[in-house]
């Protein structure tokens, strides 16, 4: 069974290796494609780094998905980029934000069975992050949330049986599919773990969703000031009314293969010092400094094995 991830990125890169390493774990073989566009922070480095394949996209003028050779997909970038997978691949797709709880052993049986679309039931999470980068929470580990229906989202489902999704407008909340549809009798948690900060979605919302708008026809963002982000964040967190709040269960209990949350932080990784480690010359003094899975990701990123102790992963790097 073929599985291909596609997750759309702009200046991603707290989200992206949290992101991408529960989609290493729910799904060890698949691959992975970054939807960027053109990020201005080291989104595209951490996401090769990790293994992953980057796609460039950006909106025209006229407010038109472009890919980087200039032609235009047909109405959205969301219907377009996976086309050109194999027929009976099956097709993951979101924005960062977004997990589907389920793993290759739930949608191997789902493929059995003869599924094509899966069924999902969609939760805003809700956090209490203090700081910019989130580094106070573990976003694994967030446990409450409210029902969303917009987020019942059809994000995943096998190319082939299915011809066209025909998603309506921006955030895929909406699609008309075309081919053979059959829905999961199954129906899977969707987590879109979004208001987990207020001060990383009013810098998200001000400095980088609202820029990013300037050719897109999605207008959700266009905030004049923090007041105004902070009144939006408010009716969406419903603190206003506690009764809707849930307690779920969180990532961590979906995941097949259980992290180390504080060792997938990987902006620090990249940069060191302001400079970008991979294009200095690293020393075994340097490396020795390095944790072992930070070795491991220059060693990956070589082609180069990864197995042994620190050791060994040092004079293997060094090696070459």
């Amino acid at each position: 069974m073929k599985v291909s991830i596609y997750l759309l990125c702009y200046n991603e890169k707290i989200y992206l290796p949290i992101t991408v390493s529960y989609y290493k774990s729910q799904f060890p073989n698949a691959k992975i494609t970054i939807l960027d566009n053109y990020s201005e922070d080291n989104s595209v480095e951490i996401a090769k780094m990790l293994g992953c394949n980057v796609s460039n996209w950006h909106y025209s003028d006229d407010g038109r998905c472009e890919n980087k050779d200039g032609t235009i997909p047909p109405k959205s970038i969301r219907n377009r980029f996976w086309t050109d997978e194999e027929d009976n691949t099956w097709i993951i797709t979101h924005d960062m934000d977004e997990f589907l709880c389920i793993n290759d052993i739930q949608l191997e049986y789902e493929d059995k069975v003869g599924t094509t679309i899966i069924l999902t039931n969609g939760y805003n999470m809700i956090g209490n992050s203090q700081k910019l980068d989130l580094s106070d929470v573990n976003l694994y580990e967030i446990s409450t949330g409210y029902r969303n229906t917009l987020f019942d989202k059809r994000v995943c489902f096998k190319k082939g049986p299915i011809k066209k999704m025909n998603f309506i407008g921006t955030g895929q909340h909406v699609c008309k599919p075309d081919g053979n549809i059959v829905y999961s009798k199954e129906i899977y948690y969707h987590h879109h773990l979004k208001y987990i900060s207020d001060k990383y979605l009013v810098n998200r919302y001000l400095n980088v969703y609202k820029p990013a708008e300037k050719n897109s026809p999605n207008k959700h963002y266009q905030y004049k000031n923090e007041e105004e982000v902070l009144r939006h964040l408010s009716s969406y967190k419903k603190i206003d009314n506690p009764g809707n709040l849930l307690q779920l269960k969180p990532l961590s209990y979906y995941m097949r293969d259980k992290i180390d949350y504080k060792n997938i932080k990987l902006p620090s990784i990249i940069y060191t010092g302001g400079k970008k480690l991979t294009k200095k010359k690293l020393t075994k003094s340097k490396l020795n400094k390095l944790k072992v899975t930070e070795i491991k990701l220059l060693l990956k990123k070589k082609n180069l094995p990864t197995y042994g102790n620190k050791d060994i992963l040092i004079t293997r790097y060094l090696k070459k």
